[in-house]
């Protein structure tokens, strides 16, 4: 399915987990929904709104939901949980497929092995991400249990960004815990991370011999954007930047797990587990996440920021023909 989930070399599989999404542009649900390549009635309106608008529509085959009639300037909002990823998807390449002349379905070039920088690159024409969420799963727990990276910290032995960690239990009744997450970061916060057992998470309304029961261990590491972090990252998905380089790069710059080899913690080398989990791949730091540039990006500034100088030297062009083009070959270098 496109470029929406990546297995690392040492066995971490990296995905998509979360998609919300603001269409800015006056469009109304219909469109929106077809956007996506669903029909409306694949839709249901439901008894209310959320999140400050009136109406929403969901999909419960997929639980994709459609969030609308807000204040002005609110646009339509939508949600995709990790279930629906795979579906929505799946219903957005088959709406951009075309036929072959012998009548065989045949993908748009963009979509033949990167359906999901495309589909960002789409959703970016009409509006703005609110929400990105990328899943970093340990399939048999390789590495570290929630457990393990608790007592580690409380040990001293992880360096990270976010001012602190905290755990969160979860009661599926009084006194009958249902597992806990590690929490790195605020909600507030541009950037977040989860860790937590999927496993019991998966299981916990499931009875063992029931055909979806998860037999195996499964930790799972969440990093959260959201806002100008979550259209950062569809941009670099959309130049191109693999999904495990950019999920591992950013974990790795906020948080690592050291050896106490060091009397400052900065200079600490790491573990050797936590080596083997980020796989060789470097630090990446979110403020490189920059949106590249097209040609009229560059040609708004130059008319925002410098036009009167540019046509000041148009002006003196007329008596010296070589000025500007001397200028733009001495500096061809600079670009």
């Amino acid at each position: 399915m496109g470029n929406y989930s990546e297995e690392l070399k040492n066995k971490l599989n990296v995905s998509v987990d979360y998609i919300a999404f603001t269409v800015i542009a006056p469009f109304s649900v219909v469109e929106v929904i077809d956007f996506m390549g669903f029909d409306t009635n694949d839709f249901v309106d439901m008894p209310k709104g959320s999140n400050g608008y009136k109406k929403q529509k969901r999909c419960f085959l997929n639980g994709i939901s459609v969030l609308y009639d807000g204040n002005e300037n609110m646009g339509i909002h939508v949600n995709v949980t990790g279930k629906g990823i795979i579906s929505l998807l799946d219903s957005f390449r088959t709406k951009h497929c075309i036929k072959n002349p012998f009548n065989n379905i045949e993908n748009v070039a963009p979509l033949q092995e990167y359906l999901v920088g495309y589909f960002f690159q789409e959703v970016l024409k009409i509006g703005q991400f609110t929400r990105l969420d990328i899943a970093i799963d340990d399939f048999g727990m390789n590495y570290y249990s929630p457990d393990e990276v608790l007592n580690l910290y409380n040990e001293n032995r992880v360096v990270m960004k976010w001012r602190g960690m905290r755990r969160d239990d979860s009661f599926d009744a009084p006194n009958s815990s249902s597992g806990y997450t590690v929490y790195c970061g605020s909600r507030e916060s541009s950037l977040m991370l989860r860790i937590y057992d999927k496993k019991l998470e998966q299981n916990k309304s499931k009875k063992e011999n029931e055909p979806d029961y998860i037999d195996f261990d499964w930790v799972r590491w969440e990093l959260e954007f959201k806002e100008k972090r979550a259209n950062e990252l569809a941009q670099q998905i959309i130049n191109g930047l693999p999904l495990g380089h950019i999920a591992v790069g950013v974990l790795h710059y906020y948080f690592r797990i050291i050896q106490l080899d060091d009397c400052n913690k900065s200079r600490c080398s790491n573990d050797d587990k936590w080596n083997c989990f980020i796989a060789d791949i470097e630090k990446l730091r979110l403020h490189n996440l920059m949106v590249e540039k097209t040609v009229y990006d560059k040609a708004n500034w130059v008319e925002e920021q410098v036009a009167p100088t540019l046509a000041t030297l148009l002006i003196l062009a007329e008596f010296d023909p070589n000025l500007l083009n001397d200028i733009a070959w001495r500096n061809k270098h600079r670009i």
